[in-house]
């Protein structure tokens, strides 16, 4: 009797835990970052792996997954929401959690830059319960919404430079905010807060495209011909909350950023035919794409 009441406990116990599991799995949604713009050469060690292999443009990242380029390599992760880290040449960087709690809508997005440069761009300003890190050999930069990069050098010093908003970096026992148009280094010679560096503001011309909302023209391709009077559709996807633009004409959005519009090509129209898209975000960037038909 007294067996199967044990035995009886136990399995309630093991029954519990595995629902505890099921239940925290239904609650805790991972995320996963699409591949774009893949450049040179790139390595993935995915998840409980011990081996670093070539990583395609298709390929997605999620957490646990540990990424390094080459001298020539880079690569953009993006989610859904708009969330963007373009990652730089002789870059070593782990993805530790990327989820979403259903049931408090909290966030938590964290990554690991051991040496190397990635420039950040979170759409969103997040709420309190969530969490957006880089941690660093020597600093953590934690942000709300913002526009920023983080730099570790061979020497394990970080810099970080805001491009728009605010990041918090804390380093060494201390706390320091930097703004728009600031950097700072920790773990070398304090240089404290400033404004960008000739360098740095130079990176950031080079990379200001990573602020820019996603913009990927489906159909119809540049040089495909057109009869005059016809009537086309231009197809393709941004990201949520994005405004695409056709000419002008305000495209209709659907699930997960993709959108078409109809366009006819006037009557009299002669040689090359053009057609402007546009996306624009929530804070005003934007991203310009042009077509350009034949008329046969």
């Amino acid at each position: 009797m007294r067996k199967a009441a044990v035995l009886l406990v136990s399995t309630a116990v093991m029954l519990l835990f595995i629902g505890g599991i099921l239940t925290q799995s239904l609650v805790i949604m991972q995320r996963v970052a699409a591949v774009r713009d893949v450049k040179g050469i790139v390595w993935v060690r995915a998840r409980g792996s011990a081996q670093f292999l070539p990583l395609a443009d298709a390929a997605r990242v999620g957490a646990g997954d540990v990424i390094r380029t080459s001298g020539n390599g880079g690569l953009a992760l993006e989610w859904i929401d708009g969330t963007r880290v373009r990652i730089g040449p002789n870059t070593l960087m782990t993805v530790l959690k990327s989820q979403v709690n259903r049931a408090t809508s909290a966030e938590t997005a964290i990554f690991k830059l051991d040496i190397g440069r990635i420039w950040v761009r979170v759409l969103k300003v997040l709420s309190q319960k969530s969490k957006f890190e880089v941690h660093t050999p020597t600093a953590t930069a934690g942000v709300r919404g913002t526009v920023f990069s983080v730099a570790v050098d061979p020497h394990g010093q970080t810099t970080v430079s805001v491009k728009e908003g605010q990041v918090v970096l804390a380093a060494g026992g201390q706390s320091r905010e930097i703004g728009r148009d600031q950097m700072i280094r920790a773990g070398g010679p304090e240089s404290g807060v400033s404004g960008l560096s000739p360098a740095e503001a130079g990176l950031w011309r080079e990379n200001e495209a990573v602020a820019r909302p996603r913009l990927d023209i489906a159909g119809p391709a540049s040089g495909d011909s057109v009869s005059p009077g016809q009537s086309l559709e231009v197809t393709g996807c941004s990201e949520v909350g994005a405004v695409v633009t056709v000419s002008g004409k305000r495209a209709e959005t659907g699930v997960a950023g993709r959108f078409s519009a109809t366009i006819a090509v006037p009557p009299d129209a002669k040689g090359d035919f053009e057609i402007a898209v546009s996306a624009v975000d929530a804070r005003g960037y934007e991203t310009k794409k042009a077509l350009t038909l034949r008329v046969r």
